[in-house]
């Protein structure tokens, strides 16, 4: 953003922690880009869109699961934001195995630079419920099938950097940064 670039976070969920009862007040935001449904808020300066949750006990599952499948409705956010405002390149963040799929298609076809930001590997727990197993086997699959076709990769640990740097990926380590209070 320092350098002249505008940066606008389109989340799959909601974002935590990011409630009125935090003091990020959500913000009206006029634009064809955005789906009149989406909830948009400004914290740090920065724009952050996100659709509501579905509705509706086992019904709200079930379309849970099929997006966590699909990608359908994240992609489709993401197409028409890059169809109005052309953005310079996309940085995924833990994307899962169905979204950067799509992505890497989109992208390429849209000549988008398309990036990752390695964060974390998931362990596989034994008594998981499917949408966690799905989540630890689709981030498992992206990390081996897909990431070497992105542009670079943010990574957060030396892992990270060493395991994209030897798939011949261009790689900036950035570690995570925090301050502890005593």
């Amino acid at each position: 953003e320092h350098n002249g670039y505008t940066v606008h976070y389109v989340c799959d969920r909601r974002v935590e922690g990011c409630e009125a009862e935090n003091g990020y007040a959500p913000i009206e935001c006029r634009s064809e880009v955005f789906d009149p449904r989406e909830v948009h808020f400004e914290a740090n300066q920065k724009l952050y869109s996100y659709l509501p949750a579905f509705s509706g006990g086992k019904l709200r599952a079930a379309f849970e699961i099929l997006e966590l499948l699909t990608a359908q409705r994240i992609f489709r956010r993401i197409k028409r934001y890059c169809e109005k405002e052309r953005p310079k390149c996309i940085i995924v963040y833990n994307a899962t195995y169905m979204l950067e799929k799509r992505l890497l298609s989109f992208c390429k076809q849209k000549h988008i630079p398309l990036y990752g930001d390695a964060t974390e590997w998931y362990e596989y727990r034994p008594k998981a419920r499917f949408a966690e197993r799905y989540i630890v086997w689709s981030n498992d699959r992206r990390i081996r099938l897909l990431d070497s076709q992105l542009q670079g990769i943010i990574a957060i640990s030396p892992y990270f950097r060493q395991y994209y740097e030897e798939m011949g990926l261009r790689t900036i380590f950035i570690p995570p940064l925090m301050e502890v209070l005593a």
